[in-house]
C-alpha cells in the first residue's frame, strides 16, 4: 500500500527524534517514542518489553551507545502498522553496516514505535531479500520472531495481518 506523504514525513520525524534521543543517551525520550506495550530486539543483547524499554536503554548507554543516523531505506504500509527498513554504517568500519526494522502505528495521531529489530552488524553491501521473498513473507516473519518472544500484546495487534 502507498504511503501518503504526510504519513512517510510523520515516520522520518519519529526516526530524527529517535536518533537525537540516540546521539544524546536519553533513554527517557527513545522509551516515550515506543507504545506503552512496545518491544525492542537489540540485536545481540536481550530484548525489552513496555515499560522495561527505557531501563534497557539505560543499561546499553552505560558500556555502548548506539550509532544514531538511521537511512530511511523502504517504508511498508499494510492495514494499521508501518515497517520502516533502516540502515546504520558504522562511523569507524566504512565496511560495516547493521539493518533495523521499526513497525510502528497510529495512535490517535501519534506515530509509535510498536518493535525495533536490529541485525547485527554486517559486510557492506546490506544483502539483498531472498529472490521469492515478498513483503508479506517480511511481516510473517515479523509476527513469528515477536510470537517467539512472548510479546503477546503485539503479536495480537498484529494476527490480523498476513493471516
Amino acid at each position: 500500500m502507498a504511503m501518503t506523504g504526510s504519513k512517510a514525513a510523520q515516520i522520518r520525524d519519529v526516526l530524527r527524534r529517535y536518533d537525537r534521543a540516540l546521539a544524546a543517551a536519553d533513554a527517557s525520550a527513545v522509551a516515550e517514542l515506543y507504545s506503552a506495550y512496545g518491544a525492542h530486539f537489540p540485536g545481540r543483547h536481550p530484548e525489552a518489553f513496555g515499560i522495561e524499554i527505557e531501563d534497557r536503554y539505560r543499561w546499553l548507554f552505560g558500556f555502548q551507545r548506539p550509532p544514531a543516523g538511521h537511512e530511511l531505506r523502504e517504508v511498508i504500509t499494510t492495514a494499521g502498522l508501518t515497517f520502516a527498513v533502516t540502515v546504520q554504517r558504522d562511523a569507524g568500519q566504512a565496511d560495516r553496516s547493521a539493518r533495523q526494522l521499526f513497525v510502528f502505528s497510529d495512535f490517535g495521531g501519534q506515530w509509535k514505535i510498536l518493535a525495533s529489530i536490529q541485525e547485527l552488524a554486517e559486510t557492506n553491501p546490506p544483502a539483498r531479500t531472498r529472490p521469492g521473498i515478498d513483503r508479506l513473507d517480511v511481516i510473517r516473519e515479523v509476527r513469528s520472531r515477536l510470537c517467539a518472544t512472548n510479546s503477546t500484546m503485539l503479536a495480537t495487534a498484529m494476527s490480523g495481518i498476513a493471516s
